[in-house]
């Protein structure tokens, strides 16, 4: 019984093994080839991984990306790269449509978090705003009990509420 056992959990490791492997639909660069991509037959919205649950397609940029959890914040945010801004004034304008959308998530209360590439200093910044918010965090708090004009950017005190303005 236990070699059964045993033998029907091994079956269904490796089933569930082979099962999550996938190729890589763009294929693997090498000196020769700049574009692997440029030989995926499948039509635009398909499933290049077979990913049947995956609810949108995906996407493929050589110039600039947005991604949200909605679809018109995104297209906000890329709107403003192909009028000449940059990657935090994309945020912005995809942080102000979702506070719209998805009031429950984002804006007062809600977390965000940005990775964004400044090309002119070849850095990459990430911003992690999410954490804890006590009730007594009100201006009066940080004007008259620290004596600050300014919520701190940095310490216990900073804000790590996405659209908390100083």
């Amino acid at each position: 019984m236990k070699f059964i056992s045993l033998s029907l959990t091994l079956c269904v490791f490796l089933t569930v093994d082979a099962l999550a492997q996938s190729h890589n639909p763009f294929g693997q660069p090498d000196g020769g080839d700049d574009n692997p991509a440029a030989g995926i037959v499948a039509a635009p919205g398909s499933r290049a991984q077979g990913w049947r649950a995956q609810g949108r397609s995906e996407v493929l940029a050589r110039h600039g990306m947005v991604a949200s959890s909605d679809p018109l914040a995104s297209q906000a945010g890329l709107e403003i790269l192909r009028s000449g801004g940059n990657a935090v004034d994309a945020i912005v304008a995809a942080s102000a449509v979702l506070d719209v959308t998805s009031q429950n998530d984002t804006g007062i209360g809600g977390d965000l978090f940005a990775l964004i590439w400044s090309a002119k200093d070849k850095k990459l910044y990430a911003l992690n705003s999410a954490g804890w918010a006590p009730a007594a965090w009100t201006p009066e708090f940080f004007t008259e009990d620290l004596g600050v004009d300014r919520i701190p950017g940095r310490g216990v005190n900073a804000a790590t509420v996405p659209g908390a303005i100083s």
